[in-house]
């Protein structure tokens, strides 16, 4: 075990000791510093007791006799055609690198170092709990998160793969930092958030009145929210900077912020070191299987939040059949557009017949036919969040019997006097 950094270096094997007089513990990763500890337990039953004696013990490292330096050049280029039909993912798979610098998160057995003191302000808390072997971070006008503290080369080129899940708040964050250099602040990832967090409506039932826990009558819709989402995979890379010469252990952490309440789960939590060359291999885009005729968004405007105008030109005449119109949100089928103004939007009324497809893995997408836009003309067209219809109409129900309230309640009162 790493007296540093608590990491059990035998993959969390258990080594019978039986009667021989050397016994040799096998570790998956190089030890880059002494002070390694051996951990000797005797297995009980219920009540057993047993007594452990050991008399002379010494404990040996394996050290290398001969060692020379293997400079291993890669070609100048190398191409690799791989074809993934539209609308599928290309998966592909990173073996298990093992290194000094490496760690591989194992649920149900390692643990995560938390959050543990108390927020700042008085209307703020933090909170910590395990369900399913996951790690569940909440928090409400404050921050919460996990660390891991591991040995670290700024020369290493560095692949960082999470898995987790948000349920409400902002957007957990990976970071890497230290007082002289600043490595990484990022997302995890925008696979998920308003307005689509899976699950969110089922979270607001818990009856905070009813207690015990389990006899609450919404306890579980909650549960069964927190027990069978699905984990979602985030990484990034840590490209190496030789220059730095910066070879100091340091704390790996993911957290989450905001001034609302967030929770987000954590499962996996996987560093592994990549070859340096790898840095320059890059996808691209072969040859489209589906082509559109051009089209130019020629202005934008932000009415509502929830409504913008723009206005779309087709360029010229082409043989292909239909239009592709992106819109720059997070893909969800209840953004639609229409024709005419923005009340025709509100009202729903000129909607534009087109299928929406999601455009590089996460805008909104339409396919218009080409016989919805004159190409002699820019169209204006609306694009309209339908839920806020609701909302909408609900203001002005609010303002309309805010105006008409005064003026029949004294007509009412009239009549009852009389």
């Amino acid at each position: 075990m790493d007296p540093d950094t608590g990491e059990c270096l035998n993959n969390h094997t258990a080594v019978l000791a039986s009667n021989h007089d050397w016994l040799t513990v096998p570790a998956l990763k190089k030890v880059t510093r002494s002070g390694v500890q051996i951990l000797l337990t005797l297995p009980t039953i219920n009540y057993q007791k047993n007594t452990l004696t050991i008399e002379e013990a010494v404990l040996k490292e394996f050290y290398p006799v001969f060692s020379t330096k293997v400079e291993i050049k890669p070609e100048p280029s190398l191409a690799m055609v791989l074809n993934a039909p539209m609308g599928e993912t290309l998966p592909f798979t990173i073996p298990k690198m093992i290194s000094a610098y490496a760690y591989f998160f194992q649920p149900g057995v390692d643990a995560f170092v938390v959050y543990n003191r108390p927020c700042a302000g008085s209307d703020s808390y933090r909170s910590v709990s395990l369900l399913d072997q996951k790690t569940f971070f909440y928090n409400e006008n404050c921050q919460n998160g996990a660390t891991v503290t591991l040995p670290f080369a700024s020369e290493n080129f560095y692949f960082w793969q999470v898995g987790y899940h948000l349920f409400s708040g902002k957007y957990p964050r990976m970071v890497l930092r230290d007082d002289f250099y600043d490595y990484l602040n990022q997302y995890l990832s925008l696979n998920q958030g308003y307005p689509y967090v899976v699950g969110f409506k089922n979270l607001q039932r818990a009856d905070p009145f009813c207690l015990p826990w389990q006899d609450c009558s919404f306890s579980f819709p909650v549960r069964k929210e927190l027990s069978l989402f699905v984990l979602q995979t985030s990484f990034n890379y840590l490209y190496p900077r030789p220059d730095f010469e910066d070879f100091k252990d340091k704390v790996f952490t993911i957290e989450q912020d905001g001034k609302n309440q967030g929770l987000f789960a954590l499962s996996g939590f996987n560093l592994m070191v990549l070859p340096s060359h790898w840095r320059e291999m890059e996808l691209q885009f072969g040859q489209a299987e589906k082509q559109y005729c051009p089209l130019q968004i020629v202005g934008s405007s932000k009415i509502l939040p929830s409504l913008w105008r723009s206005m779309v030109f087709p360029e010229g005449e082409d043989d292909h059949e239909e239009y592709l119109l992106v819109f720059n949100q997070a893909f969800d089928r209840q953004w639609q557009i229409y024709r005419g103004s923005a009340l025709n939007a509100l009202l729903g009324i000129g909607r534009v017949s087109a299928k929406q497809v999601k455009v590089n893995g996460w805008a909104n997408g339409w396919e218009i036919d080409k016989d919805e836009l004159n190409p002699q003309e820019p169209a204006e067209l609306f694009f309209f969040y339908s839920p806020e219809r609701l909302a909408i109409a609900g203001w002005g129900l609010t303002i309309l019997s805010l105006l008409i309230i005064p003026k029949i309640l004294p007509l009412i009162w009239s009549k009852l006097k009389n």
